[in-house]
């Protein structure tokens, strides 16, 4: 409402404040989202390393609960941060299954997937679980290499996206420089003005488009 209004006094048409108004809705809750992705990206890469200590923990006779706190203390946020919410849980008296499925529905992934529901069988069924944990990292990885190979093969389509979104705003900047007066329509009429809107709009729209439809499913 503030970056709305603001632009409105400034520029004097309702149709930058509501353009004011959409950017100040919208960028907030994608940085809080692109932030939300980084961290669970993180959270993924260190996925691999945590499993490699569990399975240590494992062979050195820990317990479940033992080997699980291990990670809380020797690793890095945010996998720490969130094996130890696991644990403050199963303090609090949730069941540890249920407290694993909980840490799965945080950090929803194939891989998650894969590590709780081995924890839950292995836990279920017995067994060794130091084999398992062994099987499921080396599965892991192949899958890290099969996702690694897609993103590659589809940086081509997402390198496009981003130019034809660029390619516009640099035209649009190289004719200003050659001749300022193109720009006068817009500039000045308020029919111009709105047009200016609805091009910066459709703008925004279309290169989102080219990046949902061309970025990796991973």
């Amino acid at each position: 409402v503030v970056l709305g209004g603001v632009l409105w006094l400034l520029l004097g048409h309702w149709a930058f404040g509501g353009v004011g108004f959409g950017c100040g809705f919208l960028v907030p809750r994608l940085m809080l989202a692109h932030l939300k992705r980084e961290r669970h990206r993180k959270f993924q890469n260190q996925l691999v390393e945590g499993l490699l200590l569990l399975s240590s923990c494992f062979k050195a006779g820990l317990s479940t609960m033992q080997s699980l706190k291990v990670i809380t203390e020797e690793m890095e946020s945010p996998i720490s941060q969130e094996f130890g919410l696991l644990l403050k849980e199963t303090r609090m008296g949730v069941n540890l299954d249920e407290a694993l499925v909980h840490l799965k529905q945080r950090m929803p992934s194939d891989d998650m997937t894969l590590f709780v529901s081995t924890v839950l069988v292995a836990r279920e069924t017995g067994g060794d679980i130091t084999a398992v944990f062994s099987k499921l990292v080396e599965t892991i990885r192949e899958r890290r290499k099969i996702k690694e190979k897609i993103k590659t093969l589809t940086f081509m389509a997402r390198l496009q996206a981003m130019i034809m979104a660029c390619l516009p705003f640099a035209f649009s900047y190289m004719s200003y420089q050659i001749d300022p007066t193109y720009f006068n329509f817009f500039i000045r009429d308020p029919t111009g003005k709105l047009l200016l809107v609805v091009v910066f709009l459709l703008q925004l729209i279309g290169a989102f488009l080219f990046m949902r439809f061309s970025r990796s499913p991973f």
